[in-house]
């Protein structure tokens, strides 16, 4: 795209204030500057989004996406079967205002070239990715190394990025932890790894390492801000007070947890922790939010009361600073040097509390979504693809491996 991208005449929502009739210039891929409306005009070779007033939002990320994920099948998925089902899925996500998948692969046959086919999609489709390898069993090192590789040579895309990742605790073998806390530290990447979905899984765990999860991982060098842990159903208090000392990101699946009947990430309460709102292969982030306000309505009843400054630390804080270490800058607000990473919604703010705001904009329908400075959906429709023969691609490869 040649020239800048202008937003003119949006309603701008940062974390403090609600801001009306302002323009937004995106330039490389970033928040460029932010003036009043009137100020500045629409320059030849610009490409210009006439918001005529509509909520401008940080774009939404999804914590733990699974974007491959599919349930039942009968084998593990060749790379193209995997690619479809993920070129799918972030088209899918794209239209909903998701800019960023936090994303693990599991269930391939070949890893190295499902690791590949996702870094690709990202590229092509224009979404912010980190994705790894769910490394673990007797194949954990070599998958490990597959990462690995892949962290090196991706580590200066600004758009998709190869993390470090692994399935469980369970599952990871000493070997595999330390060869992920060694590399983390030479290459800079981000670990994305489970902890426990169920009591069940926690006591096994313990019978085979004779000791919890968030310890084992605290002694490999394992909990910190470039740490990013889905599924923590099952960690106690004390293990959640640690992981909110450490800063470790934890990703919560609201739906997930409402349709198992699980408590879920009950810390998730608590502001000292990092949280962001994952799909975990379960719904969208839409669904997801749903699901999570009527947990918080049924904590309310027990006595354990939903805090409203919460909202944005799980819609977009949380994952702030997991991203500005990945691709150093700053994320997760629109402010001159950010990503640009935004969300146009069809809907016009009806309080001037950015917290109200916020919360309003997640039922809203999506009309533009930009990633890094790239216009990727343009007033609801998806560019670059089309996503009916998407859909048909990926409805094709589940029944063939049903």
């Amino acid at each position: 795209m040649e020239g800048r991208l202008l937003v003119k005449d949006c309603t701008l929502l940062d974390r403090e204030s609600v801001q009306s009739h302002r323009a937004v210039v995106v330039e490389s891929g970033m928040v460029a500057r932010i003036s009043a409306d009137e100020a500045e005009p629409v320059r030849p070779g610009d490409w210009a989004i006439e918001a005529r007033g509509r909520m401008l939002v940080p774009g939404r990320v999804d914590g733990h996406a699974e974007l491959g994920h599919c349930p039942g099948a009968r084998r593990l998925l060749t790379p193209s079967e995997s690619t479809a089902l993920v070129a799918a899925s972030v088209a899918v996500a794209l239209r909903a205002g998701v800019t960023t998948v936090l994303d693990q692969i599991q269930g391939v046959g070949d890893g190295a070239a499902a690791l590949a086919g996702r870094l690709q999609i990202g590229r092509t489709l224009g979404v912010r990715m980190v994705t790894s390898l769910a490394a673990g069993g007797r194949h954990g090192i070599a998958e490990h190394e597959i990462n690995a590789d892949a962290a090196r040579a991706s580590a200066e895309d600004p758009l998709v990025r190869a993390g470090l990742g692994f399935a469980t605790c369970l599952t990871a073998s000493d070997e595999v932890l330390r060869a992920v806390c060694r590399d983390a530290e030479a290459l800079r990447a981000p670990v994305h790894l489970r902890l426990a979905e169920s009591s069940a899984e926690l006591a096994e765990h313990f019978e085979q390492h004779r000791t919890r999860m968030v310890e084992r991982l605290e002694r490999h060098g394992l909990l910190g801000p470039g740490t990013l842990a889905a599924h923590a159903r099952a960690v106690d208090g004390a293990e959640a007070h640690r992981l909110a000392e450490a800063s470790v990101l934890v990703a919560w699946s609201p739906l997930a947890d409402l349709l198992g009947e699980q408590h879920g990430f009950d810390s998730v309460w608590q502001s000292a922790h990092r949280v962001v709102l994952a799909s975990a292969g379960v719904g969208d982030l839409r669904e997801q939010w749903t699901a999570g306000r009527i947990l918080a309505h049924r904590a309310a009843r027990i006595g354990r009361l939903w805090a409203r400054e919460r909202i944005p630390e799980v819609l977009g804080d949380g994952p702030a600073g997991f991203l500005e270490r990945v691709f150093r800058r700053p994320a997760g607000r629109i402010i001159p040097g950010a990503l640009a990473d935004l969300v146009l919604v069809d809907a016009f703010p009806q309080s001037a509390d950015p917290i109200e705001v916020l919360a309003a904009s997640m039922r809203a329908q999506v009309a533009w979504c930009v990633v890094n400075g790239r216009v990727v959906v343009r007033e609801g429709q998806l560019l670059g693809a089309d996503l009916t023969s998407l859909l048909s691609e990926a409805a094709a490869v589940r029944r063939a491996v049903a």
